[in-house]
């Protein structure tokens, strides 16, 4: 199932606490800039997927899915990086806030607050998109959403 919604609910839902985007949810984004990468999570910064917390002092990003897992996610360089959460199902638990363009779920993923949220990076939407051959799995974001639109 495809969700989309408008600027205006996802600014009023993106206002309240424990925003829950289930299934896949699409918002109008700007195309990536040129530089833009993707990073496959990982939460033991070995394999792909799997449980972690995403902070900004602990490796756990790869620019392939098989790793290595070595990249610390920073909130300015990465602002403009897709997350792929892919592999074994993954529960990414917030360690600080964090800002990202896009995060696209190959599975039943959660990226689930911690006391923090996600920013939408380089003033842009963020979009939560669903990825793999089978458009039926799709990941859950059960933290505030921040943005300026």
């Amino acid at each position: 199932m495809i969700q989309a919604r408008s600027h205006a609910s996802v600014r009023h839902a993106a206002g309240r606490l424990g925003v829950v985007v289930t299934g896949f949810a699409l918002l109008a984004a700007a195309p990536a800039p040129a530089d833009a990468a993707t990073l496959y999570w990982s939460g033991n910064a070995s394999t792909q997927g799997g449980a972690g917390t995403w902070n900004t002092t602990d490796a756990r990003f790869g620019s392939a899915s098989s790793g290595p897992f070595t990249t610390v996610w920073n909130n300015t360089t990465n602002a403009a990086d897709t997350v792929l959460f892919g592999g074994a199902t993954s529960n990414a638990t917030l360690g600080t806030n964090v800002t990202v363009r896009q995060l696209t779920f190959n599975n039943a993923s959660t990226v689930t607050a911690g006391g923090f949220s996600v920013t939408t990076g380089l003033a842009t939407n963020l979009t939560a998109a669903a990825g793999g051959s089978s458009r039926a799995t799709g990941g859950t974001i059960t933290a505030p959403i921040v943005g300026t639109n």
